[in-house]
């Protein structure tokens, strides 16, 4: 069944954020903790509520929240600043709790109880452009505001700030009680050479003179890949404009979901509808490294759609793909929704080729840097490539280096994810250097989970330490559902929680989402066919489970060869049996002395398990019967 399409709508939006927040929680967890519990309970949420307005996300020490109309944004934010200088009364400057508050009025993407897009996302850049206590809110808020409220403005000029491509006009609320607000001379926007220049200047003579350079700002976050999904165009045989658009426009909601990956507004790339735009040219416009360019074709009942994913940096072409989809069968929104999820997917997915772009830049790069001078974000990707050795080493300098992103960027909610995953591969193939692996990556799973509850990956990781370190499978099963429902289109999140739903004996709950994760990246990784084998195994279909499993070819993956050889015993051929066993000794010699450990590892059925020390035993491995 088709995903409901994502539906557009104007609305202002409250971005509020806790000053100092990790510094408060070093000092005393439990106290600041609870003090924050109490004001969102007491003045946060009763104010919103009572402006008529609803948070739609909420993470450790910030909110987002969404209001019919701008005045009321505006005089809750009010109201929520009076309130918090009332409860920091009495309470020393360095454990008091302020916030910065942003709003902005745009156009907002819409998918069950959250939003997204460019209206949220300058309303959270304006948050970090206010002063602890203070609220800036955007030109298209002010004016709505400016006349309405007795409030007074500070006009702050035009800003550039993190992922959005025009500059933003800011108004800081100064105070109440004055419609003759103080109003400063608009800035202009400086050219990009100006903003290197004065920069040079700000550091060379301590940076206490330049408007866009003064205000004290933390490092923002690694951007992560910038792509620019211009108009798909209609080649049917007339303008299908409606069709293109709304194909262009799922597309992009569907981009977005990937919580990395950022990704251009409409307005931005509409300047290239009908052009055969050069991806460089877009890529110096927009500052984008990759650029999506399509067509789409409506003929006799069938709905045909081409993509093809381009470098900004060189033109590459990285991926060209086409799409098919019966409109005699389904409603043309689903259709396209559909296909939107399928490019989405199929590029953006960490085993897809935006991503391996990206992860091939960082292993150049790493090839010419030492690990420490690479982002955050680069290590997140170093995190994801260390699948291609699964190496110690290359699991060790990926978990070394997230460990310094986190404390470098400590609010990059990926970056925790990913080191929580490290943390699992450690437990799983026992390279443990510090205690309770476990713990710690449940510790960073809900980190990350804290700092963004859209993020997919920390629900990933989370689920699977649910699966390793608890009784039955109830919360894993609950927290990989979670996770799939905030982006199915993530190839590399439906083959993990696929294979290892696989391996708790859903067999057709996992193999259904292996089978989206093969369809989403058709380059998938051959250790997912694994669950296919196990579970012809189960059901006594040797043939079959030998055939998969040879057709997997991945004669240095034990748990694989382990299984053929089981089937090689059960169907009495024992000398091609033999010679995959010696292959097994070959490349894990340790797994003589206990072949059923890695099975056990991963909790699979004990009938499943004892039915493949049979067939090892028959095939000639020495396996102890399993105590009655």
């Amino acid at each position: 069944m088709a995903e409901e399409r994502a539906q557009r709508h104007l609305a202002a939006i409250l971005a509020a954020d806790v000053v100092g927040y990790a510094r408060l929680m070093e000092q005393d967890e439990a106290d600041t903790f609870g003090r924050l519990r109490a004001h969102r309970k007491e003045l946060i949420e009763p104010e919103i509520a009572k402006h008529q307005g609803r948070v739609f996300k909420l993470m450790g020490d910030g909110l987002f929240a969404e209001f019919g109309s701008v005045v009321d944004a505006v005089e809750c934010a009010v109201a929520l600043q009076r309130g918090m200088a009332e409860c920091n009364r009495g309470v020393p400057e360095d454990r008091r709790i302020d916030m910065r508050i942003g709003v902005n009025l745009g156009d907002v993407i819409v998918e069950g109880e959250d939003c997204h897009g460019e209206g949220v996302n300058i309303a959270a850049r304006l948050q970090e452009l206010a002063e602890p206590g203070g609220i800036c809110i955007s030109q298209q808020a002010f004016d709505q505001v400016e006349t309405k409220l007795d409030l007074a403005y500070e006009d702050l000029g035009e800003h550039l700030v993190k992922n959005i491509v025009k500059a933003i006009h800011v108004y800081r609320v100064a105070g109440e009680g004055g419609r003759a607000a103080r109003r400063l001379p608009k800035m202009r926007r400086p050219k990009p050479a100006v903003i290197a220049g004065g920069l040079i200047a700000l550091i060379a003579i301590g940076g206490a003179t330049g408007w866009y350079w003064t205000r004290d700002v933390s490092p923002p976050l690694p951007p992560g890949a910038r792509i620019a999904v211009l108009p798909f165009t209609s080649l049917s045989g007339s303008p299908d404009e409606p069709l293109s658009d709304g194909l262009t426009e799922d597309i992009s909601s569907a981009l977005s979901r990937f919580t990395d990956v950022f990704v251009v507004s409409g307005d931005a790339t509409g300047q290239f509808r009908g052009a055969n735009a050069d991806p460089r040219e877009v890529g110096r416009i927009l500052g984008v490294n990759y650029v999506l360019a399509g067509s789409v074709r409506r003929s006799e009942g069938r709905l045909r759609v081409t993509a093809r994913l381009l470098r900004a940096e060189d033109a590459e072409v990285l991926s060209s793909e086409n799409y098919d989809g019966d409109l005699s069968a389904a409603q043309v929104l689903d259709v396209q929704a559909g296909i939107a999820g399928l490019v989405a997917g199929r590029i953006a997915s960490p085993t897809a080729p935006l991503w391996k772009s990206e992860a091939q830049r960082t292993s150049d790069q790493l090839r010419k840097e030492r690990t420490d001078d690479l982002v955050a974000y680069e290590c997140v990707l170093l995190s994801y490539a260390i699948y291609d050795s699964f190496s110690k080493d290359a699991h060790r300098q990926a978990r070394d280096c997230l460990k310094r992103a986190v404390q470098i960027v400590p609010d990059y909610a990926y970056a925790w994810s990913r080191l929580g995953q490290m943390y699992l591969e450690e437990y799983k193939y026992k390279w443990v250097s510090d205690p309770d692996p476990l713990g710690r990556a449940r510790a960073a799973a809900q980190n990350s989970i804290e700092l963004d509850q859209r993020h997919q990956d920390g629900y990933v990781v989370l689920a699977l330490v649910h699966y390793m370190s608890e009784t039955d499978f109830g919360s894993f099963y609950e927290t990989a559902e979670k996770a799939i429902a905030l982006n199915p289109n993530d190839a590399w999140a439906n083959a993990d929680l696929g294979a290892w739903t696989s391996y708790s004996g859903d067999f057709e709950r996992g193999k259904a989402l292996i089978e989206k994760a093969k369809i989403l990246n058709p380059d998938y990784p051959r250790w997912l066919d694994f669950a296919f084998v196990l579970d012809h195994y189960g059901k006594q279909e040797y043939l079959e489970a030998k055939a998969v499993a040879l057709k997997m070819d991945l004669p240095k993956n034990h748990m694989v060869q382990a299984g053929l050889a089981a089937a090689y015993g059960q169907l009495g051929e024992l000398d091609k049996a033999r010679a995959v066993i010696a292959q097994i000794l070959d490349v894990q010699p340790a797994f003589a002395d206990n072949p059923r450990a890695a099975f056990v590892a991963r909790r699979m059925p004990d009938e499943l398990i004892e039915s493949l020390m049979d067939g090892l035993r028959k095939a000639g491995v020495d396996v102890a019967v399993a105590d009655q």
